[in-house]
């Protein structure tokens, strides 16, 4: 079976998704589904914060998801990894059986990659070099991840 991974539903302050409408979702198109909920521990320091706040508590997702988990819904975590956050990162995903963790890198110098202060003054070359080589770092020290998102 076909799985989506990277999914995320209102535990992200970024989605609006409920959980019913992910699992009529799943399916409608007849796929499995891995919710990867944000956990961006330093978001809220970041140059680019707009009252994001990307953590939450696992027991609370456990509690109101867990029943649903099992077979083609699976529940993950995609954690922000930088060098700050290691410890954070690792009591988090400590507390919870995730059935995936998703490594990213979506903060380098407290600016997030979405935005584009982070690439003015920097070539296209230099600004992905950096990311390249920060996500090489980060992924070597956060050996709790399953996976690497966002390649790109």
């Amino acid at each position: 079976m076909i799985f989506d991974n990277h999914a995320h539903t209102e535990f992200s302050s970024d989605s609006q998704m409920t959980l019913q409408e992910a699992i009529e979702a799943r399916e409608k198109l007849g796929i499995g589904l891995t919710l990867t909920e944000h956990f961006d521990y330093d978001y809220v320091n970041t140059k680019n914060y707009k009252d994001m706040d990307f953590r939450f508590g696992p027991s609370e997702y456990w509690q109101q998801y867990g029943s649903q988990r099992g077979g083609n819904l699976q529940l993950g975590v995609e954690v922000g990894i930088t060098d700050t956050c290691l410890k954070a990162n690792q009591e988090f995903v400590a507390q919870a059986p995730f059935d995936l963790v998703i490594g990213s890198i979506h903060i380098i110098d407290l600016m997030d990659l979405y935005y584009e202060d982070f690439y003015q003054g920097k070539s296209k070359e230099e600004a992905y070099g950096i990311y390249l080589r920060v996500m090489a770092r980060e992924l070597a020290r956060h050996s709790y991840v399953d996976v690497l998102g966002h390649i790109d």
